[in-house]
């Protein structure tokens, strides 16, 4: 399926489902958002994270789809545990494919939010085709110590 950018307009619409769930995880006062982390796009709620905490997981996911404008929620959040190292690696991939990405001519980086969770990427945005998202695939898979790529980007609609 194809789709549109989601241009100013939309970026704005995402940032505020954001804080609308960042603000439901604050009231719940649980450990949510040191545990989960949130990206939108287009209304697409993405968690990712881990614990060791099946109901925190749970708890996550049904405050999200009580937030108004939230039209999916892609669950990804990790039921194991996770250290500092982990944690170090995922930066550093985070970082090395954000450069790949934005040094990239071929693709329009800023069409995508990257979070590194336990060295699994995982993407989500709009991508210009299907090559562009493929050769950002291939970016991630090449870094070291990435053990999978989870591709959660929409492919732009021709206009």
């Amino acid at each position: 399926m194809l789709f549109r950018s989601r241009g100013v307009r939309g970026r704005a619409n995402d940032l505020a489902i954001e804080a609308r769930v960042a603000d439901k995880f604050i009231q719940e006062r649980l450990k949510l958002l040191t545990n989960v982390g949130v990206e939108v796009y287009e209304g697409r709620v993405l968690l990712t994270g881990a614990t060791t905490d099946q109901s925190l997981a749970d708890r996550a996911v049904a405050l999200t789809w009580q937030c108004d404008g939230v039209q999916a929620v892609l669950n990804e959040i990790q039921l194991v545990d996770t250290g500092f190292a982990d944690f170090a690696h995922d930066t550093v991939i985070t970082s090395k494919l954000l450069s790949a990405i934005t040094f990239d001519k071929d693709i329009l980086s800023i069409n995508y939010s990257i979070e590194t969770v336990n060295r699994v990427v995982y993407l989500i945005g709009i991508a210009q085709n299907k090559a562009e998202v493929d050769k950002v695939i291939a970016h991630a898979s090449n870094i070291d110590y990435v053990t999978k790529v989870v591709n959660h980007v929409r492919i732009k609609q021709a206009t």
